[in-house]
């Protein structure tokens, strides 16, 4: 009997409590109140596992009690000012308790305080139906994504695929292709151009086109999802004077601020090797004063090998070190780079040639596109030392042309033909992967040398 009592009396102090206060206190003390509580349920659910409907059902419960404290205030107001005051009181005298001290409060309806609570309780119910159908959804394509099937994932991008139509100058040429983008997947498959609208699953080939007489040509195409690619290519005619080039039709760079045209022409299509360049010291080269820009004085006594032979700085006995034949050439000035090209019938490319046959007129940030996966395949930055010309083939450029990102920085052609200082570009085994950037201008004296130096030529189209 006593715990009934007492809980009657607490029930009745807190009625008293709710009826001291007007209806809009009441609301907000309630709003803030419920507010606190749904936060302290919410952390609750995260940290403590409860069900993850429980902030909804504590939400709801909290909604629907509303216009019960609306009413108990109303109401309690309305028993005390009743229990107050005696029957004749009321009849003698003006009751001053008949003019509330809070009129918002004691002027309410009861119907009225019933009709303000539900209102307010719909505009809290819409809200929360917000609130948990974005937390709903959110979650459920989180678990979506944490949960989805590999093998689903799989299926969708295999049945993705895009089209390319190739042609080739000359018509007819032999062309074979692989799937790079996964090596177990690789089947080298075999066919002629032209080929119309090849049809492919997405990601990334290895194309090889051949023809007699011709050098043939490897290049990276990636397939994208719907998307049809026509593609041109000029294969360049085997000969003493374009073994070994690539053709790089005419165009723009999409970082030149000038939008000058660069016309058609060829170029390596790999770095010059030791072995090349033997044919070029062996020929007595470096006594061949047509083809040099510097006096003959100078190359006898400070263009020599380690042994006091001509030839660059890390030979012997004018020989290159041993199984380094097919290594890029190293170790020479611009002077002995431009001598070789003149002594080949070519030229160094100059700047806008060899961005053009890095990027042609894209955006890529490569040679071979975006694609970052396995970079350490595709160009050799940050190594010990240069791999061997053209071994990379998944790094050639659009034009087939290999090695442009990393393995020796390329000497280029002078941008001031009186000018002491030269650029070299692309990058090398030495350095990290962003010195590959079309705006990093760096120019060395032309007679620097250095073991990550070296060089390709190029040809203009007659």
């Amino acid at each position: 009997m006593d715990e009934c009592y007492a809980e009657s009396m607490n029930l009745r102090r807190l009625i008293a409590e709710i009826s001291s206060r007007s209806l809009w206190q009441v609301t907000g003390v309630y709003l803030f109140a419920g507010w606190g509580a749904f936060e302290v349920i919410s952390s609750l659910t995260e940290t403590a596992g409860l069900p993850v409907w429980f902030p909804a059902a504590a939400l709801a419960i909290l909604v629907l009690f509303l216009p019960v404290v609306l009413a108990t205030a109303f109401i309690g107001k309305n028993l005390e000012s009743n229990n107050t005051q005696s029957p004749e009181h009321k009849s003698s005298e003006p009751d001053v308790y008949d003019k509330p001290k809070n009129k918002l409060s004691s002027t309410i309806p009861w119907r009225r305080a019933f009709i303000s609570g539900a209102i307010i309780t719909l505009i809290i119910t819409l809200i929360g139906i917000l609130f948990f159908s974005y937390n709903d959804s959110s979650e459920t394509a989180q678990i979506a994504e944490d949960n989805f099937d590999e093998a689903v994932v799989e299926n969708v991008l295999n049945s993705a695929t895009g089209y390319i139509s190739l042609s080739t100058m000359p018509s007819k040429a032999e062309v074979t292709y692989r799937y790079i983008s996964d090596p177990e997947k690789g089947e080298l498959i075999s066919s002629n151009t032209p080929l119309k609208e090849l049809t492919l699953p997405i990601g990334e080939y290895l194309f090889e086109i051949s023809s007699d007489g011709y050098n043939s040509l490897k290049f990276v195409l990636e397939i994208a999802v719907d998307r049809k690619q026509n593609r041109e290519v000029n294969l360049t005619p085997n000969s003493s004077l374009t073994s070994g080039m690539a053709h790089v039709d005419d165009g723009f760079l999409v970082s030149d601020s000038l939008s000058l045209r660069i016309p058609e022409f060829l170029i390596d299509q790999t770095e010059i090797t030791n072995e090349q360049f033997s044919k070029f010291v062996n020929s007595g080269g470096y006594k061949n004063g047509s083809v040099w820009k510097i006096s003959q004085n100078h190359i006898s006594n400070k263009l020599v090998d380690i042994t006091g032979l001509p030839g660059p700085r890390n030979w012997s006995g004018s020989l290159y070190p041993e199984k380094s034949s097919l290594l890029p050439v190293s170790s020479i000035t611009w002077y002995e780079a431009d001598a070789y090209c003149r002594w080949a019938g070519k030229r160094l490319p100059s700047y806008r040639q060899w961005w053009r046959a890095a990027l042609s007129d894209s955006e890529y940030q490569y040679p071979w596109g975006n694609n970052v996966t396995l970079i350490t395949e595709r160009a050799n930055f940050e190594s010990q030392g240069s791999w061997d010309v053209g071994s990379h083939p998944a790094g050639a450029s659009k034009y087939g042309v290999y090695d442009l990102a990393g393995n020796v920085r390329e000497w280029v052609e002078l941008v001031d033909f009186d000018s002491s200082m030269a650029l070299t570009l692309g990058g090398s085994w030495q350095d990290p992967v962003y010195i590959f950037d079309i705006n990093m201008l760096e120019e060395l004296p032309l007679l620097f040398t250095g073991e990550n130096i070296g060089f390709r030529c190029s040809r203009i189209i007659d």
